[in-house]
């Protein structure tokens, strides 16, 4: 009777033994560490920064969504952010040294006035960083380069933030903020950042544009630039892509503007939200579409939206013949690239050839803009 008492009991100690490590397994092949649960709220955006290079875990198992979030740490994420850029040369913090895993980002972030040292020279490496101030860096980050009032310290990068859905009301500013808390605002910014205002003021209704090419000059162009833009970031960018190349716009509005609440991703019932649920709807688009005889090489941009162009764009796209022509996408988005998007836009054409895409940060110049357009090698 012993005996079988013990054999059954090393029968289960295996079998636990089996099962353990496959349910561990299952753990880490969904969202990628085995601290955070599926169901935990800031799981998608954990998935969402670790697949795209933003945030590591702690180990190859480990997130540590509760870890408090360090300045080394956040300097790091938005220079990954930036990607990885070459820095002139080493910021001299005492408590910076050579080589380290930070020292690169650090500098990075100092050299473009991102986030400054301390007045005892010295950084603040390990330093954990409160709710308000890494929105308030942030907002630096996004372009918003006003001074703020010492009275007022944060105020306008708290406005900016709430006012995108960036972070939600009521707001624990000077709560520590968790490498999960890092991760949600991350997220947000940057899967909703291609779609709203770096402005630290109130989000606006869209300027009404006009449904014929905006730029009509005597000089007639080969080139015509069409694009969305629901917050006018996309709309900067192609004004400097018509300016490089001397090119005619025409901008694709929809005849219901899109509101900042209709844009905020996180309401499962927004606008937005219901027509990436729904992707066989195409918006209606105010006004006749351009005739594209006169034009031989189109660009086309729009904002990322859940990885991929708006339906609106995917419409417009499906009703115009691009024959003949050479069609080139870009996009806008703080941090997704243009995936196949533009891949997927072309299943929608016959015709036309059509060249790799490219995606542009809000912050993007005419600098950037016209090396990328002469590596396109297009006859103007």
């Amino acid at each position: 009777m012993k005996k079988g008492k013990k054999l059954l009991s090393l029968l289960l100690a295996m079998l636990l033994l089996l099962v353990a490590p496959f349910s561990t397994f299952a753990a880490v092949n969904d969202i990628g560490f085995t601290d955070v649960p599926e169901d935990a709220p800031y799981a998608e955006a954990v998935k969402y920064v670790h697949n795209n290079g933003i945030m590591s875990g702690t180990s190859n198992t480990k997130f540590s969504p509760d870890l408090k979030t360090s300045r080394a740490m956040l300097a790091t994420i938005l220079y990954r952010m930036s990607g990885n850029p070459a820095v002139s040369q080493s910021v001299n913090f005492a408590d910076v040294s050579e080589n380290m895993w930070y020292s690169n980002a650090i500098t990075y972030v100092a050299e473009n006035n991102i986030v400054a040292g301390y007045d005892n020279g010295n950084f603040g490496v390990n330093d954990p960083v409160s709710l308000e101030q890494v929105v308030t860096i942030l907002w630096r980050y996004a372009g918003n380069t006003a001074q703020l009032q010492q009275d007022s310290y944060s105020a306008q990068a708290i406005q900016w933030a709430t006012q995108n859905h960036i972070v939600s009301a009521p707001f624990e500013a000077t709560k520590y903020a968790t490498r999960a808390d890092v991760a949600t605002i991350l997220f947000r910014y940057m899967t909703l950042g291609s779609n709203q205002s770096t402005a630290a003021q109130p989000i606006t209704q869209p300027e009404q544009p006009t449904t014929e090419a905006i730029e009509d000059t005597e000089n007639t162009s080969n080139t015509l630039v069409v694009y969305f833009s629901a917050t006018n970031n996309t709309k900067t960018v192609a004004e400097n892509i018509a300016k490089v190349f001397n090119a005619d716009t025409y901008q694709i509005t929809p005849v219901q503007e899109y509101t900042s609440d209709d844009l905020d991703w996180t309401d499962d019932n927004s606008r937005v939200s219901t027509e990436h649920n729904s992707p066989d709807f195409r918006p209606e688009i105010v006004g006749e579409l351009p005739d594209l005889t006169n034009y031989d090489i189109i660009f086309i941009g729009y904002p990322i939206w859940w990885g991929e162009a708006p339906n609106i764009v995917k419409g417009f796209v499906e009703n115009i013949d691009f024959s003949d022509k050479t069609v080139i996408p870009f996009c806008t988005s703080a941090s997704s690239g243009v995936g196949s998007s533009g891949r997927n836009l072309e299943t929608l054409t016959s015709g036309a050839t059509w060249l790799e895409g490219q995606r542009f940060s809000s912050r993007a110049d005419e600098t950037e803009i016209a090396d990328w357009i002469a590596s396109l090698n297009l006859s103007k």
